[in-house]
């Protein structure tokens, strides 16, 4: 019984399958694959510089080509008779940039005044010519010198300085200038052509300077223009612009005077608005009766001019003598009374159209 017990013990127990080992895979094959690699790159290498070397023969480029001289050349040192030279020609010829390039600005003012074009206008009107170098020293640090300027003869010397390659160059090659304008401020100032501000300083080289406004009615004198005649002038030399009205601006304030007397002297008004005259009645007024008379011309000696607070603006202080009749409503009449006084017109100058220059009456 035991024996069958035990058998069946012995087949109910579980078995497990025996696991076979797996077999190792073999390691990728780097090195035939580098060698490959490798056996490509120095063939792709060799065949480029086979082609470059032996196969292309590209055409030279012109732009590229430098020309080596068989000998060394000396490079001429500038001397001062040669930097006060050369800093003239070129200004008598036009060529503004190389002038400039002789040496350091004088200042640290505006270079509106310093381009090609505006330099070129200037020199039509300005001719520089007759250039003398008298200063025969090599090393004379003032170049005396002579020429002609505008029609002017001009003698004076130029200080130059040895810059750091051993030549000499010009120790200024502009001058400060400041154009002084008061009580203007939206009266525009134009040098030579091109608008400037008022009291901002100005590089300038030896020329003439034309001042004006561009406008039809206002100029600035020709005496505010100015010559610079050398760059001996101050490290900032200053201007003063004083306006005036010009023939066309001396008419239009007439003009428009006359036009408001005109119409002031038409109203029905005892105090009509905006007019010079007025008188006060005693009693209510037919307004339809009022009339008012000019007596005599008022305009005949009086010089219009530009007000003193405010430059953009013309005036005339004019004496009148008027006179005035007119009925009360209860039917009886006032008689002639007569007046006078010395108003003041201002007009504003800046426009160019004299229908529009309009009058304002200060009493």
């Amino acid at each position: 019984m035991d024996s069958v017990l035990m058998r069946a013990r012995d087949r109910s127990r579980f078995q497990a399958p025996v696991i076979e080992e797996e077999q190792a895979r073999p390691p990728f094959p780097w090195r035939p694959v580098l060698l490959v690699f490798s056996l490509v790159i120095a063939l792709a290498v060799a065949g480029g510089a086979a082609y470059v070397l032996w196969l292309r023969q590209p055409e030279p480029d012109p732009d590229t080509i430098v020309q080596v001289p068989e000998g060394r050349e000396t490079v001429r040192l500038r001397s001062p008779q040669d930097a006060a030279r050369d800093y003239l020609q070129a200004l008598a010829d036009g060529d503004i940039r190389t002038a400039l390039s002789l040496g350091e600005y004088g200042g640290i003012g505006s270079r509106a005044l310093l381009n090609s074009e505006v330099h070129a206008r200037m020199r039509e009107r300005a001719p520089l010519t007759d250039i003398a170098i008298l200063t025969e020293d090599p090393n004379a640090t003032d170049v005396e010198v002579s020429y002609t300027l505008a029609g002017e003869p001009v003698r004076t010397s130029i200080p130059v300085v040895r810059n750091d390659a051993g030549g000499y160059e010009l120790e200024r090659t502009t001058v400060t200038v400041v154009i002084e304008l008061a009580q203007a401020e939206s009266l525009p100032l134009r040098v030579n052509g091109v608008d400037v501000q008022k009291f901002a300083p100005l590089e300038v080289v030896p020329g003439f300077y034309e001042v004006t406004t561009g406008l039809t009615f206002i100029e600035y004198p020709q005496d505010n223009s100015f010559l610079i005649g050398s760059l001996g002038f101050a490290s900032e030399t200053r201007f003063t612009a004083t306006p005036r009205l010009t023939t066309d601006g001396e008419e239009a304030l007439r003009a428009a005077v006359r036009r408001s007397l005109d119409d002031c002297f038409a109203r029905r008004q005892l105090a009509p608005e905006g007019c010079p005259q007025s008188i006060t009645a005693p009693q209510p007024v037919a307004a339809d009766t009022i009339r008012w008379r000019l007596i005599g011309n008022p305009l005949a000696d009086v010089q219009p001019t530009l007000l003193p607070q405010d430059l953009s603006r013309g005036t005339m202080t004019v004496d009148l003598r008027y006179s005035v009749t007119f009925d009360y409503i209860d039917g009886s009449t006032s008689g002639t009374n007569t007046g006078a006084r010395s108003p003041r017109a201002t007009a504003n100058m800046l426009g160019d159209d004299p229908s529009r220059v309009n009058v304002v009456w200060q009493q």
